[in-house]
């Protein structure tokens, strides 16, 4: 179970995440939907322990994040976006490596790593450097590293931003395969891959849940709830940037206020 109160977040001021709220079963597949400046990415951060939130509560399998946090991670495997991997390694030196520094035994590591190249579909490349894998092979690689150990719980950050779009089915079904008999979240822009690979929808605009429902009741709504927040998101960044946002009859102009006074003088 993921419990998630009242979650806040401010950075610079501004409001990263503002009151999220949610309560997740375990075993099922959840996407965070929403463009770069929504939160999306900083609640998985801030789930995974990485970020601290400046208030509000995140429970992981019943241990609070905060007063528990050794235990909590325990149950979490987290692949950060862009993840780097050491170019002087090997793909199994690499996971090998991932499993001493979670305290596991060498011969428990030797069965885990084999377990997750073959998961993943990297067995005959366990010999090959990491910095020789192809953008596919090392999305599997980052993969693979959250699969060695105990974690139930798999946060993924944009697990298919960056991948050849020709590699992105293979990869979507490859994280459902993975997701059987594990809770995965994974934040994505993608409202396609929310329909195609996940249960669960979590819609966040401003750092605020739009919408947090099971995908099949979502129908159209999706869409056009995601495109109306981006459109907000975009108004609310201009305005930052000290741009002036008119409206007329229901439609938005943005005027820079910078060339506005160039024009008076």
């Amino acid at each position: 179970m993921i419990e998630v109160k009242n979650l806040t977040l401010h950075q610079r001021g501004e409001a990263l995440l503002d009151g999220v709220s949610f309560k997740w079963k375990n075993g099922l597949i959840y996407g965070v939907l929403g463009d770069a400046e929504s939160g999306k990415d900083c609640l998985l951060r801030a789930m995974a322990g990485v970020v601290s939130p400046d208030g509000g509560q995140i429970k992981i399998n019943g241990f609070d994040l905060e007063r528990e946090p050794m235990q909590a991670k325990a149950c979490i495997g987290f692949l950060p976006k862009d993840a780097p991997l050491p170019a002087e390694l090997t793909v199994a030196e690499h996971l090998h490596f991932v499993a001493e520094a979670r305290g596991i035994s060498f011969e428990r590591a030797v069965r885990l790593v084999n377990r997750a190249l073959e998961s993943v579909g990297l067995e005959e490349y366990r010999h090959a450097l990491c910095a020789s894998l192809s953008g596919y092979r090392a999305s599997c690689l980052g993969l693979a590293q959250t699969l060695v150990g105990k974690q139930d719980i798999l946060l993924l950050e944009e697990p298919t931003a960056g991948l050849d779009p020709s590699r992105v089915s293979a990869f979507r079904a490859l994280l459902s395969e993975i997701g059987e008999g594990r809770t995965l979240i994974l934040s994505t822009s993608s409202v396609e891959e929310i329909r195609k690979l996940c249960d669960h929808v979590l819609l966040l605009s401003g750092g605020r849940v739009e919408l947090d429902l099971p995908v099949e009741e979502i129908g159209s709504e999706l869409g056009a709830r995601f495109r109306a927040g981006r459109t907000e998101e975009e108004r609310s960044r201009r305005l930052r940037r000290h741009e002036t946002v008119l409206e007329r009859d229901g439609e938005y102009e943005l005027i820079d206020t910078d060339d506005e006074k160039e024009g008076r003088a």
